[in-house]
């Protein structure tokens, strides 16, 4: 595997890297919410976010971004 020339501006600048490190928080939030509080929150509202944040990645690896090659 080989990283592409441009990889840390890609990792900080494009919507995909985005929307899949804050789905990735989402879906562990109630978890880690319920481990420090002992409250147990409505995993479907977390589900709903992170399901549109995949979305939005998705959407965002079509979209010109303008990172470019170098």
């Amino acid at each position: 595997m080989k990283l592409i020339p441009n990889w840390k501006r890609v990792a900080t600048k494009s919507h995909s890297v985005r929307a899949m490190v804050v789905g990735w928080i989402i879906f562990n939030l109630p978890d880690v919410i319920y481990l420090t509080t002992q409250v147990d929150l409505n995993p479907s509202t977390f589900s709903i976010i992170g399901n549109a944040l995949f979305l939005y990645g998705l959407v965002g690896r079509l979209v010109d971004q303008g990172i470019g090659d170098a």
